[in-house]
Order: C-alpha cells, then structure tokens, then sequence
C-alpha cells in the first residue's frame, strides 16, 4: 500500500512537470523559437528529475498484480519513448503548437489513467 501511494505522488508531480513543459513548450513554438529558450531548456531539467523520480517508483512495484496496469504502463512507455524525439522536433521548430498539446495531452492522460489504476488498488 505504502508502494502504490509512492506511485501515485510521484506520478501526481511528474504529471504535474509535463503541464508546465507543455506551457513553456507551446509559447516556446508560437514565438518560432525567438523566446522562451531558457525557460524550455530550465523547464526540461525540472522534468526530467521529476522522470528519474517517476521510473524509480514504477520499478519498485509488480505491474502484472494490479490489473489494467500493465496495458495501460504499455501505452504510456510507448510515448515516452518518443519523447526525446518529440523534444529535438521542438527544438527544431517541425511541430506546431496544435501536434504539440496533443501529444503532450495524450501523454498525460495516459499518466493519469495509470495513476487512476494505481489509486484503485491501493484502495481496494
């Protein structure tokens, strides 16, 4: 119990990083890179220590036990494997703001839907 309850504050602040990289990131696209570069690059440091806190916590639980999970962790993995993709496409300015809050829309909501799992569990 006191595993998922990790998860799910961990998962809370990640999610919570990604709603303000997907701010930064979309004035960083509609002003065609000329401002928020710092602000993306600080941003994305914030995360990405928020990530670390993430995948450690979801290393320390058994997906398989708590069902539904283990599909929905499947389909969070495969956008956060294109993460780093997505980030050097931002960076080169080839995604618009609209591909931009979709694909970090779609990513948090597959974070929530995780954590909504894992709130379950640890209720039941």
């Amino acid at each position: 119990l006191e595993t998922l309850a990790r998860i799910a504050k961990v998962s809370g602040d990640f999610i919570h990083e990604l709603q303000t990289e997907r701010g930064v990131t979309s004035r960083f696209l509609n002003t065609q890179g000329t401002q928020y570069a710092e602000d993306l690059r600080s941003q994305r440091a914030q995360t990405d220590e928020y990530f670390t806190e993430y995948q450690k916590a979801m290393q320390s639980v058994v997906i398989q036990t708590i069902p539904g999970l283990e599909e929905s962790v499947k389909e969070t993995n495969a956008l956060l494997e294109k993460w780093k993709s997505y980030r050097t496409s931002v960076d080169a300015l080839t995604i618009s703001p609209g591909e931009s809050g979709k694909y970090y829309g779609d990513l948090i909501d597959e974070l929530i839907a995780d954590m909504e799992f894992t709130a379950r569990e640890a209720t039941y």
